[in-house]
């Protein structure tokens, strides 16, 4: 798999600060032989005409998912800041990975849950730009058609607040169940993240270019 990170998302003269790959997916008590997290990929980062390995430092795995008691599903971090430092630091271009052993079938069976991808993470600094705090949250939230509340804090917010929230969201492509697999309904159900501030009157229901109201699927980020 690959994602290319263009030009105009990094400024020309951004120096790279941190860099974190996240990967996972799903798994399946199927024994099939894979039936525990892979947490080891190789990666090929712009700069760089070869693949490294990569082994992730953290790992989140969910328990038996209610409803789907044969499905769990796992996120792995790896910082990867050396790697692209040792390629020059460059940031802007084509990520690969390849080596990942996932394991998007229950059995021989199509299964609504069934997942497995990849994010890249660049944490960058450039002087002409205002300062910035940046915030990241790591672990495994599970929502299945229902509304879930997760807190955040710990970070600063200015007196004239702005700023930005990405996900990285792990989903299957059947919806409303596995029979719809069948039937070629390869669409997630309808989602939403609405942004509740510290005064509970002010909410926001995000949105971007990429993900625009009523949308479906996972979304990548705001």
């Amino acid at each position: 798999a690959s994602v290319n990170v263009p030009q105009r998302r990094i400024p020309a003269r951004a120096r790279l600060v941190q860099a974190y790959l996240y990967f996972g997916g799903s798994l399946y008590a199927d024994n099939d032989g894979n039936d525990t997290p892979d947490q080891e990929v190789e990666l090929k980062v712009p700069g760089n005409d070869r693949f490294v390995t990569v082994r992730g430092d953290t790992l989140h795995q969910s328990g038996a998912i209610p409803g789907f008691p044969e499905v769990t599903l796992y996120s792995v971090r790896a910082d990867i800041t050396s790697i692209l430092r040792d390629a020059g630091g460059q940031m802007v271009g084509t990520y690969q990975v390849q080596g990942f052993a996932a394991d998007i079938f229950d059995g021989p069976n199509e299964h609504t849950a069934a997942n497995a991808s990849f994010s890249i993470i660049l944490i960058f600094e450039e002087e002409r730009l205002p300062p910035r705090s940046i915030v990241l949250f790591d672990g495994l939230q599970e929502v299945l058609g229902s509304t879930v509340t997760l807190p955040l804090s710990g970070f600063i917010v200015s007196q004239v607040p702005s700023g930005s929230l990405t996900f990285y969201a792990q989903e299957g492509d059947c919806n409303p169940g596995p029979e719809a697999c069948a039937n070629g309904n390869n669409l997630s159900g309808l989602e939403r993240v609405r942004v509740i501030g510290a005064e509970p009157s002010r909410t926001l229901v995000v949105n971007d270019g990429i993900n625009p109201p009523g949308a479906r699927g996972p979304r990548r980020g705001w």
